[in-house]
Protein backbone atom coordinates (compact mmCIF):
# COMPACT_ATOMS: atom_id res chain seq x y z
CA UNK A 1 0.00 0.00 0.00
CA UNK A 2 0.82 3.64 -0.52
CA UNK A 3 1.74 5.59 2.01
CA UNK A 4 2.27 9.93 1.75
CA UNK A 5 4.29 11.43 4.81
CA UNK A 6 1.92 14.52 5.36
CA UNK A 7 1.38 16.03 8.62
CA UNK A 8 0.13 13.90 11.24
CA UNK A 9 2.48 10.73 9.59
CA UNK A 10 5.36 10.71 11.91
CA UNK A 11 7.85 8.14 11.80
CA UNK A 12 8.35 6.51 15.59
CA UNK A 13 11.27 4.36 17.19
CA UNK A 14 11.79 0.81 15.50
CA UNK A 15 9.80 -0.91 18.85
CA UNK A 16 6.58 0.97 18.41
CA UNK A 17 3.84 -1.14 17.34
CA UNK A 18 1.61 0.13 14.76
CA UNK A 19 -1.92 -0.57 14.73
CA UNK A 20 -4.70 1.21 13.34
CA UNK A 21 -8.14 0.58 14.93
CA UNK A 22 -10.28 2.54 12.42
CA UNK A 23 -13.27 0.89 11.25
CA UNK A 24 -11.82 0.84 7.43
CA UNK A 25 -8.90 -0.72 8.72
CA UNK A 26 -11.14 -3.15 10.43
CA UNK A 27 -13.05 -3.66 6.96
CA UNK A 28 -10.09 -4.97 5.06
CA UNK A 29 -8.19 -6.17 7.77
CA UNK A 30 -4.71 -4.68 6.70
CA UNK A 31 -2.80 -1.59 8.03
CA UNK A 32 -3.89 1.47 6.05
CA UNK A 33 -1.65 4.29 4.61
CA UNK A 34 -3.01 7.66 5.54
CA UNK A 35 -2.57 11.16 3.96
CA UNK A 36 -4.10 13.91 5.69
CA UNK A 37 -5.87 17.20 3.99
CA UNK A 38 -7.14 20.08 4.38
CA UNK A 39 -7.74 21.60 8.19
CA UNK A 40 -6.76 17.75 9.00
CA UNK A 41 -3.34 18.44 7.80
CA UNK A 42 -1.26 19.55 10.85
CA UNK A 43 -2.53 18.27 14.34
CA UNK A 44 -3.35 20.82 17.34
CA UNK A 45 0.08 21.51 19.54
CA UNK A 46 -1.14 19.14 22.19
CA UNK A 47 -1.73 16.23 19.61
CA UNK A 48 1.91 16.96 18.68
CA UNK A 49 3.19 17.33 21.89
CA UNK A 50 1.95 13.87 23.25
CA UNK A 51 3.35 12.26 20.37
CA UNK A 52 6.57 13.86 20.96
CA UNK A 53 6.51 12.49 24.48
CA UNK A 54 5.22 9.27 23.60
CA UNK A 55 8.17 8.38 20.73
CA UNK A 56 10.59 9.68 23.68
CA UNK A 57 8.94 7.48 26.33
CA UNK A 58 12.49 5.98 26.97
CA UNK A 59 14.03 8.93 27.82
CA UNK A 60 11.32 11.28 29.41
CA UNK A 61 11.35 8.17 32.65
CA UNK A 62 14.83 6.66 32.70
CA UNK A 63 15.61 4.00 35.23
CA UNK A 64 18.25 5.51 36.48
CA UNK A 65 17.35 8.97 36.94
CA UNK A 66 14.89 8.63 40.08
CA UNK A 67 14.30 12.84 40.47
CA UNK A 68 13.59 13.15 36.35
CA UNK A 69 10.98 10.52 36.82
CA UNK A 70 9.04 12.08 39.88
CA UNK A 71 9.24 15.54 37.90
CA UNK A 72 7.55 13.83 34.99
CA UNK A 73 4.93 11.93 36.57
CA UNK A 74 4.08 15.04 38.41
CA UNK A 75 3.99 16.94 35.37
CA UNK A 76 1.48 14.17 33.53
CA UNK A 77 -0.61 13.82 36.71
CA UNK A 78 -1.25 17.75 35.62
CA UNK A 79 -2.73 16.66 32.60
CA UNK A 80 -6.33 17.39 32.20
CA UNK A 81 -8.67 14.07 31.40
CA UNK A 82 -9.39 14.83 28.11
CA UNK A 83 -5.48 15.14 27.09
CA UNK A 84 -4.54 11.99 29.64
CA UNK A 85 -7.33 9.87 27.53
CA UNK A 86 -5.20 10.98 24.52
CA UNK A 87 -1.83 10.32 26.33
CA UNK A 88 -2.98 6.98 27.76
CA UNK A 89 -4.55 5.89 23.75
CA UNK A 90 -1.19 6.74 21.93
CA UNK A 91 0.76 4.65 24.49
CA UNK A 92 -1.06 1.62 24.50
CA UNK A 93 -0.42 1.95 20.74
CA UNK A 94 3.11 2.74 20.75
CA UNK A 95 4.40 1.47 23.76
CA UNK A 96 1.88 -1.79 24.67
CA UNK A 97 4.52 -3.87 26.56
CA UNK A 98 5.88 -0.66 28.42
CA UNK A 99 2.45 -0.01 30.35
CA UNK A 100 2.33 -1.96 33.33
CA UNK A 101 0.50 -1.81 36.52
CA UNK A 102 2.93 0.49 38.52
CA UNK A 103 2.68 3.35 35.90
CA UNK A 104 -0.97 2.79 35.52
CA UNK A 105 -1.86 3.46 39.17
CA UNK A 106 0.94 5.98 39.09
CA UNK A 107 -0.84 8.06 36.22
CA UNK A 108 -4.43 6.46 34.19
CA UNK A 109 -6.53 5.64 37.12
CA UNK A 110 -8.62 8.65 37.49
CA UNK A 111 -11.59 10.05 35.63
CA UNK A 112 -14.14 8.77 34.18
CA UNK A 113 -13.02 6.44 31.21
CA UNK A 114 -10.70 3.55 31.94
CA UNK A 115 -10.30 1.00 28.55
CA UNK A 116 -7.83 -1.89 29.49
CA UNK A 117 -7.51 -3.45 25.83
CA UNK A 118 -6.18 -7.08 25.44
CA UNK A 119 -2.84 -5.86 24.09
CA UNK A 120 -1.71 -4.97 27.21
CA UNK A 121 0.29 -7.76 28.85
CA UNK A 122 0.55 -5.68 32.12
CA UNK A 123 -2.57 -5.70 33.44
CA UNK A 124 -3.64 -8.16 36.43
CA UNK A 125 -5.81 -8.50 38.75
CA UNK A 126 -4.68 -6.11 41.73
CA UNK A 127 -4.95 -3.94 38.53
CA UNK A 128 -8.62 -4.42 37.92
CA UNK A 129 -9.47 -4.28 41.61
CA UNK A 130 -7.53 -0.93 42.23
CA UNK A 131 -10.27 0.30 39.93
CA UNK A 132 -12.86 0.82 42.84
CA UNK A 133 -10.74 3.92 44.21
CA UNK A 134 -11.88 5.78 41.83
CA UNK A 135 -15.74 4.63 41.78
CA UNK A 136 -17.21 7.45 42.74
CA UNK A 137 -16.39 8.62 39.34
CA UNK A 138 -15.87 6.08 36.91
CA UNK A 139 -18.89 5.50 34.09
CA UNK A 140 -17.22 4.08 31.29
CA UNK A 141 -15.27 0.85 31.42
CA UNK A 142 -13.53 -1.76 28.69
CA UNK A 143 -11.59 -4.68 30.13
CA UNK A 144 -11.09 -6.56 27.01
CA UNK A 145 -9.27 -9.69 26.53
CA UNK A 146 -7.70 -10.22 29.56
CA UNK A 147 -7.69 -13.41 31.86
CA UNK A 148 -8.90 -12.20 34.99
CA UNK A 149 -10.91 -14.53 37.74
CA UNK A 150 -14.90 -14.02 37.44
CA UNK A 151 -14.43 -13.22 41.29
CA UNK A 152 -11.93 -9.95 40.68
CA UNK A 153 -14.63 -8.74 37.71
CA UNK A 154 -17.58 -9.02 40.69
CA UNK A 155 -15.62 -7.78 43.39
CA UNK A 156 -14.89 -4.75 41.58
CA UNK A 157 -17.82 -4.31 39.51
CA UNK A 158 -19.49 -4.27 43.03
CA UNK A 159 -17.86 -0.91 43.92
CA UNK A 160 -18.70 0.80 40.20
CA UNK A 161 -22.20 2.01 40.81
CA UNK A 162 -22.02 4.94 38.34
CA UNK A 163 -20.66 2.77 35.50
CA UNK A 164 -22.93 3.32 32.27
CA UNK A 165 -20.55 1.47 29.61
CA UNK A 166 -19.47 -1.72 30.89
CA UNK A 167 -17.40 -3.87 27.86
CA UNK A 168 -15.69 -7.35 28.94
CA UNK A 169 -15.96 -8.50 26.03
CA UNK A 170 -12.76 -11.76 25.39
CA UNK A 171 -12.35 -12.08 28.94
CA UNK A 172 -13.01 -15.53 29.14
CA UNK A 173 -13.22 -16.00 32.96
CA UNK A 174 -16.27 -13.73 33.46
CA UNK A 175 -19.36 -15.87 34.14
CA UNK A 176 -22.34 -16.23 37.02
CA UNK A 177 -20.53 -14.19 39.60
CA UNK A 178 -19.73 -11.13 37.61
CA UNK A 179 -23.59 -11.01 35.88
CA UNK A 180 -24.69 -10.82 39.35
CA UNK A 181 -22.79 -7.79 40.31
CA UNK A 182 -23.88 -6.40 37.14
CA UNK A 183 -27.38 -6.53 37.97
CA UNK A 184 -27.23 -5.80 41.72
CA UNK A 185 -25.19 -2.95 41.54
CA UNK A 186 -25.35 -1.32 38.02
CA UNK A 187 -28.90 -0.25 37.33
CA UNK A 188 -27.57 3.13 35.36
CA UNK A 189 -26.01 0.78 32.96
CA UNK A 190 -26.94 1.60 29.46
CA UNK A 191 -24.20 -0.64 26.92
CA UNK A 192 -22.99 -4.02 28.06
CA UNK A 193 -20.93 -6.38 25.95
CA UNK A 194 -20.40 -9.91 27.50
CA UNK A 195 -19.38 -11.39 23.39
CA UNK A 196 -17.17 -14.35 23.48
CA UNK A 197 -17.23 -14.55 27.59
CA UNK A 198 -18.15 -17.49 29.90
CA UNK A 199 -21.34 -15.90 30.64
CA UNK A 200 -24.86 -17.90 29.66
CA UNK A 201 -28.44 -16.91 28.92
CA UNK A 202 -29.23 -17.97 32.36
CA UNK A 203 -26.57 -16.00 33.94
CA UNK A 204 -28.15 -12.78 32.38
CA UNK A 205 -31.37 -13.09 32.45
CA UNK A 206 -31.50 -11.37 35.99
CA UNK A 207 -30.06 -8.81 33.63
CA UNK A 208 -32.63 -7.97 31.08
CA UNK A 209 -35.13 -8.41 34.06
CA UNK A 210 -33.83 -5.25 35.56
CA UNK A 211 -31.58 -3.14 34.31
CA UNK A 212 -34.54 -0.98 32.56
CA UNK A 213 -32.34 1.54 31.02
CA UNK A 214 -29.75 -1.01 29.26
CA UNK A 215 -29.72 0.02 25.06
CA UNK A 216 -26.79 -1.93 23.47
CA UNK A 217 -26.41 -5.67 24.52
CA UNK A 218 -23.87 -7.56 22.84
CA UNK A 219 -23.28 -11.39 23.78
CA UNK A 220 -21.52 -13.01 20.36
CA UNK A 221 -20.40 -16.42 20.96
CA UNK A 222 -22.22 -17.29 23.78
CA UNK A 223 -22.44 -20.78 24.73
CA UNK A 224 -26.00 -22.58 25.08
CA UNK A 225 -27.50 -19.42 23.48
CA UNK A 226 -30.27 -21.40 21.23
CA UNK A 227 -33.85 -21.07 20.08
CA UNK A 228 -35.26 -22.95 22.54
CA UNK A 229 -33.61 -21.20 25.49
CA UNK A 230 -34.58 -18.18 24.05
CA UNK A 231 -38.24 -19.54 24.09
CA UNK A 232 -38.52 -19.98 27.55
CA UNK A 233 -36.61 -16.69 28.55
CA UNK A 234 -39.09 -14.77 26.27
CA UNK A 235 -41.81 -16.45 27.62
CA UNK A 236 -40.79 -15.66 31.36
CA UNK A 237 -40.03 -12.03 30.69
CA UNK A 238 -43.27 -11.29 27.88
CA UNK A 239 -45.69 -13.84 28.68
CA UNK A 240 -48.92 -14.29 30.44
CA UNK A 241 -46.93 -13.76 33.76
CA UNK A 242 -44.05 -11.90 32.96
CA UNK A 243 -41.22 -11.51 35.44
CA UNK A 244 -41.18 -7.78 35.92
CA UNK A 245 -38.52 -6.46 38.32
CA UNK A 246 -39.34 -4.97 41.60
CA UNK A 247 -39.71 -1.38 39.88
CA UNK A 248 -42.15 -2.56 37.55
CA UNK A 249 -39.21 -2.48 34.80
CA UNK A 250 -40.95 -3.83 31.12
CA UNK A 251 -37.44 -6.05 30.41
CA UNK A 252 -35.67 -4.67 27.35
CA UNK A 253 -38.33 -1.84 26.63
CA UNK A 254 -34.95 0.73 25.68
CA UNK A 255 -33.18 -1.73 23.61
CA UNK A 256 -31.44 0.22 20.71
CA UNK A 257 -28.83 -2.10 19.43
CA UNK A 258 -28.61 -6.10 19.89
CA UNK A 259 -25.64 -8.48 19.00
CA UNK A 260 -26.25 -12.27 18.21
CA UNK A 261 -23.27 -13.50 16.14
CA UNK A 262 -21.73 -16.50 16.46
CA UNK A 263 -24.59 -18.49 18.04
CA UNK A 264 -26.49 -20.91 17.64
CA UNK A 265 -30.08 -19.33 16.99
CA UNK A 266 -32.27 -19.58 13.91
CA UNK A 267 -34.52 -17.68 12.06
CA UNK A 268 -37.37 -18.87 14.40
CA UNK A 269 -35.46 -16.93 17.55
CA UNK A 270 -35.13 -13.87 15.14
CA UNK A 271 -38.89 -13.22 14.48
CA UNK A 272 -39.82 -13.78 18.09
CA UNK A 273 -37.64 -11.48 19.56
CA UNK A 274 -38.63 -8.50 17.32
CA UNK A 275 -41.83 -7.86 18.93
CA UNK A 276 -40.69 -7.37 21.78
CA UNK A 277 -37.87 -5.06 21.08
CA UNK A 278 -40.30 -1.72 20.02
CA UNK A 279 -37.10 0.41 20.23
CA UNK A 280 -34.14 -1.88 18.55
CA UNK A 281 -32.65 0.10 15.86
CA UNK A 282 -29.27 -2.23 15.23
CA UNK A 283 -29.37 -6.23 14.61
CA UNK A 284 -26.25 -8.00 13.96
CA UNK A 285 -26.76 -12.27 13.43
CA UNK A 286 -23.49 -12.55 11.22
CA UNK A 287 -22.73 -15.47 11.03
CA UNK A 288 -25.28 -17.70 13.02
CA UNK A 289 -27.87 -20.58 11.07
CA UNK A 290 -30.75 -19.16 9.99
CA UNK A 291 -31.79 -20.56 7.00
CA UNK A 292 -34.73 -18.62 6.80
CA UNK A 293 -36.75 -15.96 8.72
CA UNK A 294 -40.98 -17.04 9.36
CA UNK A 295 -43.23 -14.16 7.78
CA UNK A 296 -43.97 -11.74 10.42
CA UNK A 297 -46.71 -9.02 10.70
CA UNK A 298 -45.30 -5.46 9.66
CA UNK A 299 -46.88 -3.38 12.94
CA UNK A 300 -44.36 -5.69 14.88
CA UNK A 301 -41.36 -4.83 12.92
CA UNK A 302 -38.73 -2.55 14.89
CA UNK A 303 -37.46 0.59 12.32
CA UNK A 304 -34.20 -0.88 11.89
CA UNK A 305 -31.40 1.35 10.93
CA UNK A 306 -28.89 -1.61 10.86
CA UNK A 307 -29.28 -5.11 9.64
CA UNK A 308 -26.40 -7.42 9.20
CA UNK A 309 -26.71 -11.12 7.92
CA UNK A 310 -23.19 -11.91 6.88
CA UNK A 311 -22.12 -15.64 6.30
CA UNK A 312 -25.99 -16.88 6.96
CA UNK A 313 -27.20 -19.77 5.50
CA UNK A 314 -30.07 -17.91 3.87
CA UNK A 315 -32.33 -17.91 1.17
CA UNK A 316 -31.61 -14.50 -0.52
CA UNK A 317 -34.60 -14.61 -2.46
CA UNK A 318 -36.46 -15.66 1.14
CA UNK A 319 -35.02 -12.43 2.60
CA UNK A 320 -36.12 -10.10 0.41
CA UNK A 321 -40.01 -9.64 2.11
CA UNK A 322 -38.06 -9.05 5.57
CA UNK A 323 -36.49 -6.36 3.69
CA UNK A 324 -39.41 -4.54 2.03
CA UNK A 325 -40.73 -3.81 6.01
CA UNK A 326 -37.22 -2.28 7.22
CA UNK A 327 -37.37 1.13 4.94
CA UNK A 328 -35.55 3.09 7.76
CA UNK A 329 -32.38 1.13 6.53
CA UNK A 330 -29.41 3.07 7.03
CA UNK A 331 -26.16 0.34 7.07
CA UNK A 332 -26.90 -3.24 5.46
CA UNK A 333 -24.70 -6.27 5.78
CA UNK A 334 -25.24 -8.85 3.30
CA UNK A 335 -21.94 -10.29 2.81
CA UNK A 336 -21.49 -14.20 1.77
CA UNK A 337 -25.10 -14.45 1.94
CA UNK A 338 -25.40 -18.28 1.51
CA UNK A 339 -21.97 -19.46 3.77
CA UNK A 340 -22.69 -22.41 6.57
CA UNK A 341 -22.52 -19.99 9.70
CA UNK A 342 -20.21 -22.81 11.01
CA UNK A 343 -17.82 -21.62 8.05
CA UNK A 344 -16.42 -18.76 10.21
CA UNK A 345 -12.56 -20.25 10.83
CA UNK A 346 -11.31 -19.49 13.95
CA UNK A 347 -13.91 -18.45 15.52
CA UNK A 348 -16.55 -19.77 18.46
CA UNK A 349 -19.93 -20.61 17.55
CA UNK A 350 -21.71 -21.17 20.66
CA UNK A 351 -18.74 -22.14 22.35
CA UNK A 352 -17.44 -24.53 20.15
CA UNK A 353 -14.45 -24.12 17.39
CA UNK A 354 -15.97 -24.12 13.92
CA UNK A 355 -13.88 -25.83 11.52
CA UNK A 356 -16.68 -26.49 8.75
CA UNK A 357 -16.47 -26.39 4.71
CA UNK A 358 -18.31 -22.86 3.20
CA UNK A 359 -21.57 -23.34 1.85
CA UNK A 360 -22.86 -22.15 -1.66
CA UNK A 361 -23.95 -18.46 -2.18
CA UNK A 362 -27.49 -17.55 -2.32
CA UNK A 363 -27.20 -13.92 -3.39
CA UNK A 364 -27.12 -14.17 -7.41
CA UNK A 365 -27.62 -11.77 -10.31
CA UNK A 366 -31.30 -12.26 -10.18
CA UNK A 367 -31.66 -12.27 -6.50
CA UNK A 368 -29.72 -8.71 -7.06
CA UNK A 369 -31.75 -7.16 -9.45
CA UNK A 370 -34.63 -8.09 -6.95
CA UNK A 371 -33.01 -6.13 -3.97
CA UNK A 372 -31.87 -3.51 -5.79
CA UNK A 373 -35.61 -2.50 -6.81
CA UNK A 374 -36.52 -2.59 -3.18
CA UNK A 375 -33.21 -0.82 -2.02
CA UNK A 376 -33.44 2.30 -4.42
CA UNK A 377 -36.44 3.72 -2.77
CA UNK A 378 -34.68 3.24 0.84
CA UNK A 379 -33.96 7.04 1.15
CA UNK A 380 -31.75 6.94 4.25
CA UNK A 381 -29.46 3.51 2.85
CA UNK A 382 -25.78 5.19 3.51
CA UNK A 383 -23.83 1.82 3.62
CA UNK A 384 -24.16 -1.35 1.72
CA UNK A 385 -21.75 -4.79 1.96
CA UNK A 386 -22.07 -7.52 -1.29
CA UNK A 387 -18.50 -8.71 -0.44
CA UNK A 388 -17.89 -12.33 -1.07
CA UNK A 389 -20.96 -12.73 -2.64
CA UNK A 390 -19.19 -15.02 -5.27
CA UNK A 391 -22.39 -15.60 -7.38
CA UNK A 392 -22.53 -12.35 -8.54
CA UNK A 393 -21.32 -10.85 -11.98
CA UNK A 394 -21.77 -14.73 -13.39
CA UNK A 395 -24.40 -13.95 -15.94
CA UNK A 396 -25.11 -11.35 -18.68
CA UNK A 397 -27.83 -9.61 -16.90
CA UNK A 398 -25.11 -7.01 -15.24
CA UNK A 399 -26.81 -6.73 -12.43
CA UNK A 400 -23.78 -5.63 -10.10
CA UNK A 401 -24.04 -2.45 -12.65
CA UNK A 402 -27.49 -1.82 -11.87
CA UNK A 403 -27.23 -2.32 -8.32
CA UNK A 404 -24.39 0.92 -8.54
CA UNK A 405 -25.97 2.99 -10.76
CA UNK A 406 -30.06 2.71 -8.78
CA UNK A 407 -28.32 2.52 -5.47
CA UNK A 408 -24.56 2.10 -4.68
CA UNK A 409 -23.57 5.46 -6.01
CA UNK A 410 -26.09 7.18 -3.80
CA UNK A 411 -24.72 5.54 -0.37
CA UNK A 412 -21.71 6.92 1.61
CA UNK A 413 -19.89 3.15 1.91
CA UNK A 414 -20.11 0.36 -0.93
CA UNK A 415 -18.34 -3.08 -0.11
CA UNK A 416 -17.95 -4.88 -2.91
CA UNK A 417 -15.07 -7.16 -1.65
CA UNK A 418 -14.24 -10.58 -2.76
CA UNK A 419 -16.47 -10.70 -5.70
CA UNK A 420 -13.42 -12.44 -8.35
CA UNK A 421 -15.94 -11.98 -11.24
CA UNK A 422 -16.63 -8.55 -11.17
CA UNK A 423 -14.95 -6.19 -14.32
CA UNK A 424 -14.11 -2.83 -14.49
CA UNK A 425 -17.51 -2.14 -16.96
CA UNK A 426 -19.49 -3.55 -13.97
CA UNK A 427 -18.91 -0.08 -12.38
CA UNK A 428 -20.15 2.11 -14.97
CA UNK A 429 -22.62 3.17 -12.98
CA UNK A 430 -20.54 5.13 -10.71
CA UNK A 431 -20.67 7.97 -13.52
CA UNK A 432 -23.23 10.32 -13.38
CA UNK A 433 -25.62 10.80 -16.50
CA UNK A 434 -26.33 14.72 -15.95
CA UNK A 435 -24.25 17.28 -13.82
CA UNK A 436 -26.06 17.60 -11.23
CA UNK A 437 -25.87 13.62 -10.14
CA UNK A 438 -22.74 13.70 -8.07
CA UNK A 439 -21.73 10.55 -6.91
CA UNK A 440 -22.39 10.61 -2.95
CA UNK A 441 -19.90 7.59 -2.18
CA UNK A 442 -17.18 8.22 0.41
CA UNK A 443 -15.73 4.35 0.74
CA UNK A 444 -15.41 2.04 -1.59
CA UNK A 445 -13.40 -1.39 -1.80
CA UNK A 446 -13.28 -3.93 -4.41
CA UNK A 447 -10.30 -6.24 -2.78
CA UNK A 448 -10.34 -9.37 -4.86
CA UNK A 449 -11.87 -8.40 -8.10
CA UNK A 450 -10.98 -8.54 -11.74
CA UNK A 451 -10.89 -4.75 -12.07
CA UNK A 452 -8.16 -2.99 -14.34
CA UNK A 453 -6.99 -0.03 -15.30
CA UNK A 454 -10.49 0.87 -17.40
CA UNK A 455 -12.17 1.23 -13.50
CA UNK A 456 -9.87 4.59 -12.99
CA UNK A 457 -12.71 5.96 -15.81
CA UNK A 458 -15.54 5.30 -13.37
CA UNK A 459 -13.75 5.72 -10.06
CA UNK A 460 -13.26 9.38 -10.83
CA UNK A 461 -16.52 10.26 -10.89
CA UNK A 462 -16.38 9.66 -7.12
CA UNK A 463 -15.43 13.56 -6.42
CA UNK A 464 -16.36 12.89 -2.49
CA UNK A 465 -14.25 9.44 -2.52
CA UNK A 466 -11.85 9.62 0.88
CA UNK A 467 -10.92 5.57 1.46
CA UNK A 468 -10.51 3.06 -1.51
CA UNK A 469 -9.64 -0.39 -1.29
CA UNK A 470 -7.70 -2.37 -4.62
CA UNK A 471 -5.89 -5.03 -2.81
CA UNK A 472 -5.12 -8.04 -4.88
CA UNK A 473 -6.61 -6.10 -8.25
CA UNK A 474 -4.94 -5.63 -11.45
CA UNK A 475 -4.82 -2.11 -11.41
CA UNK A 476 -1.29 -0.41 -12.54
CA UNK A 477 0.44 2.63 -11.29
CA UNK A 478 -0.72 4.72 -14.21
CA UNK A 479 -4.86 3.68 -13.30
CA UNK A 480 -4.14 4.94 -9.63
CA UNK A 481 -2.32 7.59 -10.27
CA UNK A 482 -5.57 8.57 -12.49
CA UNK A 483 -7.89 8.16 -9.56
CA UNK A 484 -5.24 10.07 -7.65
CA UNK A 485 -5.82 13.01 -9.97
CA UNK A 486 -9.41 13.18 -10.23
CA UNK A 487 -10.25 12.13 -6.49
CA UNK A 488 -8.73 15.24 -4.38
CA UNK A 489 -10.33 14.00 -1.00
CA UNK A 490 -8.67 10.18 -1.50
CA UNK A 491 -6.43 10.00 1.79
CA UNK A 492 -6.13 5.96 2.21
CA UNK A 493 -5.71 3.89 -0.42
CA UNK A 494 -4.52 -0.09 -0.48
CA UNK A 495 -2.33 -1.35 -2.87
CA UNK A 496 -1.53 -4.40 -1.09
CA UNK A 497 -0.40 -7.34 -3.79
CA UNK A 498 -1.49 -5.31 -7.02
CA UNK A 499 1.14 -7.09 -9.32
CA UNK A 500 0.61 -4.57 -11.71
CA UNK A 501 2.29 -1.76 -9.26
CA UNK A 502 6.19 -2.09 -8.04
CA UNK A 503 6.44 -3.17 -4.71
CA UNK A 504 7.90 0.23 -3.46
CA UNK A 505 5.47 2.18 -4.88
CA UNK A 506 2.64 0.26 -3.44
CA UNK A 507 3.15 1.96 0.01
CA UNK A 508 4.53 5.40 -1.38
CA UNK A 509 1.99 5.68 -4.38
CA UNK A 510 1.36 9.60 -3.13
CA UNK A 511 5.04 10.32 -3.11
CA UNK A 512 5.04 8.97 -6.73
CA UNK A 513 1.58 11.18 -7.76
CA UNK A 514 3.77 13.92 -6.53
CA UNK A 515 7.03 13.29 -8.28
CA UNK A 516 4.90 12.30 -11.85
CA UNK A 517 2.08 14.84 -11.53
CA UNK A 518 2.56 17.41 -9.08
CA UNK A 519 5.71 18.09 -8.93
CA UNK A 520 5.66 22.11 -6.96
CA UNK A 521 4.33 20.34 -4.16
CA UNK A 522 7.64 17.59 -3.58
CA UNK A 523 9.74 20.33 -1.01
CA UNK A 524 6.30 21.76 0.65
CA UNK A 525 7.61 19.87 4.21
CA UNK A 526 11.24 21.30 3.87
CA UNK A 527 10.34 24.65 4.08
CA UNK A 528 8.08 24.11 7.45
CA UNK A 529 8.12 25.32 10.57
CA UNK A 530 9.58 23.01 13.66
CA UNK A 531 5.83 21.90 14.46
CA UNK A 532 5.08 20.90 10.43
CA UNK A 533 8.13 19.73 10.18
CA UNK A 534 7.89 17.19 13.72
CA UNK A 535 4.31 16.11 12.19
CA UNK A 536 5.82 15.07 8.88
CA UNK A 537 8.42 12.83 11.04
CA UNK A 538 10.93 15.30 10.88
CA UNK A 539 12.86 17.69 13.12
CA UNK A 540 15.54 17.35 15.74
CA UNK A 541 14.68 15.96 19.26
CA UNK A 542 16.19 19.89 20.18
CA UNK A 543 12.72 20.70 18.15
CA UNK A 544 10.83 17.89 19.81
CA UNK A 545 11.90 19.29 23.08
CA UNK A 546 10.87 22.73 22.28
CA UNK A 547 7.02 21.70 21.56
CA UNK A 548 6.36 19.42 24.31
CA UNK A 549 7.39 22.53 26.54
CA UNK A 550 5.29 24.85 24.57
CA UNK A 551 2.53 22.05 25.19
CA UNK A 552 2.99 22.35 28.55
CA UNK A 553 2.86 26.28 28.83
CA UNK A 554 0.04 26.32 26.64
CA UNK A 555 -2.04 23.57 29.54
CA UNK A 556 -0.19 25.24 32.36
CA UNK A 557 -2.24 28.81 31.31
CA UNK A 558 -5.41 27.21 30.40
Amino acid sequence: MSKRKTAGSEKYPAKRVKRDTSPVANITGTTQSVRKLGANAIPRLTTTALRAFVADILGQLPKDEEEKNKRTLRIVRMLPEHLLKELWSQMINAWPKFVGHNLIIEIFLRGSTIRFPGTLPGIKKQTVRALSKIGSTLKWLEIMGHDIPDQDFAMTLSSLPLLEHLNLRHSRQVGSRTCKAIYTTHELLTYLNLGETNATLPDIKPILRKLGKLQVLKISSMEGLTDSEITRTVEELFGSQPQFSDQGVVPLSNLRSLKLRHTSITGTTIALILPHLPMLQTLDASFVPIVSIPTVKIDTVPKLTKLSLASTPVDAKQLLPILELLPTLKILNLGALGASAKTATGFTIAGKQSTSAMGSRTLDDTALLSLTDILQSFHNLESVSLAGNSSLCTTKSRAVSYFIRQVGRKLKMLNLNGIPLLKSEDLEGLRAENADDVCSLEQLLLMGTSIDDGVAAHISACPNLNFLDLEATKVSEEGVLDIIDACSLLETINLSSCRGIGVQNRRKIFELWKRERNPEDINGAESATPRERLAYGKGSLESRSEIVLAGRWIEEKI
